[in-house]
């Protein structure tokens, strides 16, 4: 392929994504989420993305897009907690992924709910995130969680034992031992004059095993986390991590 014609099938890759990316948008406007589309700094970072990983997003927000989708004659607003549970849900059954019946009964109004699959890839997040998260939707699918947020290394390693043990042990699910914390976004997209990062509490509620069957062992893995933003600009700056 000569480079005019690798240039054309980049913009034509670059669009159909930017496409997909505008109407999940959409979507999370008539629920009430105001998400911008791009940043600067994704639109430059798309081009030096791989086809076979824009082909992946694209299919990764087709997918996350047909769960959540408004019925007709839905009204338009946020959620409510069945509504959420549902979705995930339809997003594990869509995965061909169960977890214990009794795990939904841990879920309140304010949760963040995700759901994550082999090596730590995201498959599914519910629309509480978007409540705390100052990215654009490209910055978010673009790039892997620590080039977005900071939080200290002992809650990482803390996170790292609290998967550990529920894709090994014997229970369904359990209560997360993990004290709340701070995470902060740490990535300048360029799209303001200056940074202005957000600083969150997050605290993680329950994680459980994801499995193909009762008797399989867990393949993947769902959490559920509460989170406020408590500092934004320059006070954001103001939180060390250890």
């Amino acid at each position: 392929m000569n480079q005019n014609l690798q240039e054309q099938s980049l913009r034509s890759d670059n669009q159909s994504l930017l496409t997909i990316v505008n109407e999940f948008c959409q979507v999370l406007s008539f629920y009430g989420y105001s998400v911008t589309p791009y940043s600067s700094w994704s639109l430059r970072k798309l081009d030096e993305t791989s086809l076979e990983k824009k082909t992946q997003i694209k299919n990764y927000l087709k997918t996350w897009m047909e769960l959540i989708s408004p019925e007709p004659h839905q009204l338009p607003g946020a959620p409510n907690v069945d509504q959420e549970i549902n979705f995930a849900k339809n997003a594990l059954k869509k995965l061909d992924l169960k977890i214990d019946e009794n795990f939904w009964k841990t879920l309140q109004r304010e949760h963040v709910i995700e759901i994550y699959g082999a090596e730590m890839v995201q498959l599914y997040r519910s629309f509480n995130f978007f409540k705390y998260c100052g990215y654009s939707l490209l910055d978010i699918v673009l790039n892997e969680w620590f080039m977005l947020w900071e939080r200290s290394q002992k809650v990482v390693e803390a996170m790292h034992q609290e998967v550990l043990q529920v894709m090994t042990e014997s229970a369904p699910y359990h209560k997360v031992n993990i004290p709340r914390h701070v995470i902060r976004e740490t990535l300048d997209t360029g799209d303001t004059q200056i940074f202005v990062p957000r600083a969150c509490h997050v605290e993680f509620q329950y994680i459980g095993a994801l499995r193909t069957s009762v008797l399989a062992k867990p393949s993947a893995f769902i959490v559920t986390s509460t989170g406020a933003v408590v500092a934004r600009g320059s006070e954001a700056m103001n939180f060390g991590f250890v």
